[in-house]
């Protein structure tokens, strides 16, 4: 049973993360997808990062940004995460540790398409021998996201990449390593079926390090476990609203508001969705957490919850 759970946690997590992602799989170092027919679009590709500087650990949150600046539409693949390139000063690369499952999207002239998702789901070194997790060491980075393939014909071509960004991660220090280190212990015992000192450890480090850079992370991991693990879908969207409450302009605080959207769409209760996002909108008007909550409208507006 653990051993589904622990799939299904794999499979839906970056669901959670992203609605442009789709099924991820373990790594078997192919990529596969449809094969792609007619003209490649003219991309303009860019990337964005939410800070310069993170400790060890910290969510890495990149927002990648495609435009058709061409005059006719083309199919790409947009959820390909795999095509961040990561190098740290002494050139050491880091690949994407999952496949994909792709799907061709179209993009139409002068679309703009964006997904923002932590990098450390999909690149790094793993925290533990479970390798749910991983973390980037204390360095210096180059970063940029790149379009590159050949699918369906040697005719059908894209390159694009955006410029290039850095960053840094750093070694946490004082309660900051007393927070990652709960933290990593949470996992630990996550993966070892210890569900309630999991959370146990979550809830230390959020009722006493309240300014750590952790606590986002370990507020949404907590939802996380009760949405999936013990699939208690009533108290994940009451944990997702205190973490929206509690830290409004966290990017897991975006991915709170997708969580709650989703388990609308669970209940299939459009009525119950559809007040959820329109209070949100309500609550917090011209911030991320509303655009979120219009967006998750406009994505299942025609949706049947049937």
């Amino acid at each position: 049973m653990f051993g589904k759970k622990l799939l299904r946690m794999l499979v839906l997590f970056p669901v959670f993360i992203s609605l442009f992602f789709i099924s991820v799989l373990l790594a078997s170092g192919q990529r596969r997808g449809e094969k792609i027919e007619g003209p490649p679009p003219i991309l303009k590709v860019e990337l964005q990062l939410n800070e310069k500087q993170y400790l060890v650990g910290e969510p890495i949150w990149v927002n990648c940004k495609v435009t058709n600046k061409g005059d006719k539409p083309g199919k790409f693949y947009f959820e390909n995460v795999d095509a961040l390139r990561i190098t740290d000063s002494k050139g050491v690369a880091y690949q994407c540790s999952i496949a994909i499952e792709r799907v061709p999207f179209t993009i139409r002239p002068g679309q703009v398409v964006e997904k923002e998702s932590d990098l450390l789901y999909y690149y790094g070194i793993p925290e533990n021998k479970f390798k749910l997790y991983n973390y980037l060491p204390s360095e210096k980075y180059s970063i940029y996201y790149e379009l590159s393939h050949c699918v369906g014909s040697e005719t059908y071509k894209i390159y694009a990449k955006s410029p290039i960004d850095t960053f840094q991660v750093v070694e946490p220090g004082g309660d900051e390593l007393k927070a990652l280190n709960l933290l990593r212990e949470s996992n630990n015992l996550l993966m070892e079926k210890k569900t309630e000192q999991a959370i146990h450890k979550l809830d230390q480090l959020s009722k006493i390090f309240l300014t750590s850079n952790y606590l986002p992370l370990a507020l949404f991991r907590k939802i996380i476990i009760y949405r999936i693990y013990f699939e208690d879908f009533d108290k994940a969207e009451a944990l997702s609203y205190d973490l929206i409450k509690r830290l409004p302009t966290s990017r897991e605080a975006i991915r709170a508001v997708e969580v709650i959207s989703a388990i609308y769409q669970n209940k299939k209760d459009k009525k119950g969705f559809w007040n959820a996002m329109n209070d949100l909108i309500k609550k917090y008007p011209d911030t991320d957490i509303s655009r979120e909550a219009e967006k998750q409208l406009e994505q299942v507006k025609d949706k049947d919850f049937e």
